[in-house]
């Protein structure tokens, strides 16, 4: 298990419930955050080193704010419909990467690859 926080802000309430449930066997804590303001909060308060942002929820502009006000979490896009264009707007903003909302590898990917973590020893 990876002794991180990991906030989840999505759109849709059922994609976020499924997004948390299969983080929380790899991640020490994970919150969902249901607006732009709560996101914030939530990445302060549990100094969370990692946020998947649903682009529908947070404007690209709003991501740019968000990736500059919290530079030491990896934060990763998603988007039902991610392409190339998205991508690439996102990385240019700060993101660790950009892709759907059930790329879950992916997600983890961006996660380890952006942030200094460790792994808890299985008891």
């Amino acid at each position: 298990m990876y002794q991180i926080s990991v906030v989840i802000a999505q759109k849709e309430s059922v994609v976020a419930e499924r997004l948390a449930h299969a983080l929380r066997a790899r991640f020490r804590n994970v919150a969902v955050a249901h607006s732009n303001s709560e996101l914030h909060d939530a990445i302060a308060k549990g100094r969370a080193k990692a946020a998947i942002v649903d682009l529908e929820l947070v404007k690209l502009n709003e991501l740019r704010e968000l990736c500059e006000d919290f530079r030491g979490t990896a934060v990763v896009a998603t988007h039902r419909a991610p392409d190339e264009q998205m991508w690439k707007a996102c990385m240019e903003d700060g993101a660790s990467d950009c892709c759907h909302p059930e790329e879950i590898d992916v997600m983890l990917r961006a996660i380890v690859s952006s942030t200094p973590i460790s792994r808890a020893h299985a008891a």
